[in-house]
């Protein structure tokens, strides 16, 4: 007897769902029963469209993972999809602009090299904090080192870029420069002797 209240309770419930599903979708007269065929080709639909999403999603990672810049539909979907990869996409956009500025502001050559060397240095050691880091899943893991090598693929990009500009070939080396201090330095001492 206790089974059956049981099994009534369950089969209420049910059809309380039921009720409640066909109240919201505005579907309260028609009785829509799908044939077997028919829903199998609604099941088909479905993991087509979830395999098409799934493609434009692996592809947006695919950019980042590269370096190359999202266009803002793709933008709109990853913030969706993923609004902490977004973030994260963005935080690094705004150092790449960044770094570009502190690349031209560099007064020679190896300043330049050297302002590289540091920031692949820095993702190097970001990389390595993540991957021995015991408390994120590995699944995030390499979500981050993909990212980190989009940065990095970036990161060298633009730092190839600058090396192929007139802006970096007009750079003097360090040599000169120290030369030209040695003398000044010198040219002022001698000046005060006299």
């Amino acid at each position: 007897m206790i089974t059956g209240t049981i099994y009534n309770a369950g089969k209420m419930l049910e059809m309380t769902q039921k009720w409640e599903q066909k109240k919201s979708s505005g579907n309260i007269l028609n009785k829509e029963e799908l044939s077997p065929e028919e829903q199998q080709l609604k099941m088909y639909q479905e993991q087509l469209e979830r395999e098409r999403e799934g493609n434009e999603y692996s592809s947006i990672y695919a950019k980042i993972q590269s370096g190359q810049e999202l266009s803002p539909a793709e933008e709109d979907k990853l913030r969706a999809k993923d609004p902490k990869m977004y973030m994260e996409y963005k935080a690094d956009r705004m150092e790449q602009e960044a770094y570009e500025k502190k690349l031209k502001n560099c007064k020679t050559k190896e300043e330049a090299e050297r302002l590289h060397v540091n920031r692949m240095n820095g993702k190097l050691s970001e990389l390595k904090s993540i991957v021995n880091n015991p408390n994120i899943p590995k699944s995030e893991k390499l979500k981050v080192a993909q990212r980190i090598l989009g940065d990095t693929t970036k990161t060298a990009q633009i730092f190839h870029t600058f090396t192929k500009s007139a802006e970096f070939k007009k750079l003097p080396t360090e040599e000169p420069v120290n030369a030209e201090s040695a003398n000044e330095t010198e040219g002022g001492n001698t000046m005060k002797d006299i």
